[in-house]
């Protein structure tokens, strides 16, 4: 008898351990898996919580920080921007982050004004990182993407190729961390570099930017999500990676339990280290889609944001909506915060982080 009371206990030790492990595993699952939303928050609770909330603004960032080894800073880049012409006179922007209905805040932001130290070229970096299952990706991207943005100018890549090697760089340096200490966390993230009348975007994920043409949307990023954009499910299958409902399935474990709603972050071992995925491909990656503009002067301004503001509105729907604004003499600071305000009204389940930039030509 006592032998099989012993057994017994064993087998139920054993059972808990099993559950335990689950429960630990799908709270680190990524974007997608979160826990359920709380019910809609009545007015009071809405104001409470804005009272809480400390939003994070932006202010120009002098010099990023490293959290292991900090690289040694280059001198001031001269971008390698061949026949630098400008009509662009000055920017003028404000960008603005909310928590919304989360229980965390897992953005990140921010504004480096004169990002080249080149006065003869007017010049800007403007980010915005959407974190997932933590916030230490995103914060980690903030800090050190303009970094790696200037080593690769420094090293003579064109605006265009240092962004995408300042994306690499950071998921490179980024997963050496997180393989460390263990960091389940991811990021999307969507980059704006402005040199003059040039105007470089790149993106992972389902972080977006638009810009306005004569009062028309033009996206000028790629949104990368099985559901949104078949072609970004199909590219997952192609790299030997599996889908389980328009979502990127883990390759090793049960996709009904382990899969993410991008198809594209910085971050996100699980889905990338041997450790996790038995040397299997999952598809995602953070190679980032770029996009190159020549600014006209019928280019008013830019909105970089957030899968908590595309969630609710659509490309054309915000420029239409920061367009009146600007009509009516609303100020970049008031738009930004009314934009994102209007995002929660609209019920919008996530943190909500915006950044509109005018042009003035």
């Amino acid at each position: 008898m006592d032998c099989l009371l012993r057994w017994i206990g064993i087998g139920a030790l054993s059972v808990t351990i099993i559950g335990y492990f689950y429960r630990y595993v799908l709270k680190i699952q990524s974007t997608g898996q979160r826990d359920a939303l709380p019910s809609k928050p009545s007015q009071s609770e809405k104001e409470t919580k804005r009272e809480q909330i400390q939003p994070k603004e932006t202010a120009p960032v002098q010099q990023p920080r490293e959290l292991v080894s900090p690289p040694t800073s280059p001198a001031p880049v001269s971008a390698p921007v061949s026949n630098f012409q400008t009509t662009l006179k000055f920017l003028q922007y404000f960008a603005h982050g909310v928590q919304g209905r989360r229980d965390s805040m897992e953005d990140a932001h921010f504004v480096i004004e004169n990002f080249l130290e080149d006065p003869s070229k007017p010049s800007a970096l403007f980010a915005i990182f959407d974190g997932h299952g933590g916030r230490r990706a995103a914060d980690f991207a903030a800090e050190n993407f303009p970094i790696y943005m200037k080593e690769a100018l420094h090293s003579g890549a064109q605006p265009d190729e240092a962004l995408r090697k300042a994306f690499l760089k950071t998921e490179e340096v980024y997963l050496e961390q997180a393989i460390q200490n263990q960091y389940q966390d991811g990021t999307t993230g969507v980059v704006a570099l402005v040199v003059g009348d040039l105007l470089v975007v790149g993106n992972v994920g389902d972080s977006e930017a638009v810009i306005s043409l004569g009062g028309k949307a033009i996206p000028l990023t790629t949104i990368h999500n099985p559901t949104k954009n078949p072609a970004e499910g199909a590219r997952v299958v192609e790299a030997g990676g599996r889908l389980y409902m328009n979502r990127v399935g883990h390759p090793a474990l049960n996709v009904r339990l382990f899969n993410i709603a991008v198809s594209r972050a910085i971050g996100d071992i699980l889905y990338k280290i041997p450790q996790y995925t038995q040397n299997k491909p999952s598809g995602l990656t953070a190679e980032p889609d770029i996009a190159t503009t020549t600014l006209l002067p019928e280019h008013q301004f830019l909105i970089l944001a957030c899968d908590g503001l595309w969630d609710v509105f659509s490309h054309a729907d915000a420029v239409n909506f920061v367009a009146e604004k600007l009509r009516q003499g609303s100020s970049l600071e008031e738009i930004c915060r009314d934009i994102i305000t209007e995002a929660e009204n609209r019920e919008s389940g996530d943190n909500i982080s915006a950044c509109i930039i005018s042009l003035i030509h």
